[in-house]
């Protein structure tokens, strides 16, 4: 029987993924799409919007660039720890992958060990290179 909250039913969550199932869950999306924007919920209780998960997804659609977002857990979740391993340690949202390789996040501050030219989405769209990059399908 659900427990009861504040008066209603409530559903008990689904189960989470082991870490080693959402890496795979993660990769398949990366793999699946040219280029995957992750956000998370942030502050207390995951009750808010990353403001620059929202900045990333405006510039993105200024610019004309299809992409597919993906909504990972909080902090301390599978989901949220199989980004920050696949980001190389990098806790922050938003983060991006282009043809299946990291690209940063919003801007060049995040993401120390993004291969070179790429470094966030900001600055990618500002350069012109994402853009050239999705149009031939290339990321070199």
């Amino acid at each position: 029987v659900p427990p009861i909250i504040m008066g209603g039913l409530c559903s008990p969550a689904p189960p989470e993924p082991s870490l080693e199932q959402a890496k795979a869950n993660l990769r398949k999306l990366v793999s699946s799409h040219d280029l995957v924007l992750f956000s998370a919920p942030v502050g207390p209780f995951g009750m808010m919007t990353c403001p620059y998960c929202s900045k990333a997804e405006k510039a993105l659609q200024a610019a004309g660039i299809p992409y597919h977002h993906e909504v990972v857990g909080q902090k301390g979740t599978a989901s949220r720890t199989a980004l920050i391993e696949l980001c190389k340690g990098t806790g922050t949202v938003p983060e991006a992958f282009f043809l299946g390789e990291w690209i940063g996040g919003y801007d060049e501050t995040d993401g120390k060990d993004v291969r070179e030219p790429w470094m966030g989405i900001a600055p990618l769209i500002a350069s012109g290179k994402l853009a050239k990059a999705v149009a031939e399908r290339s990321i070199d």
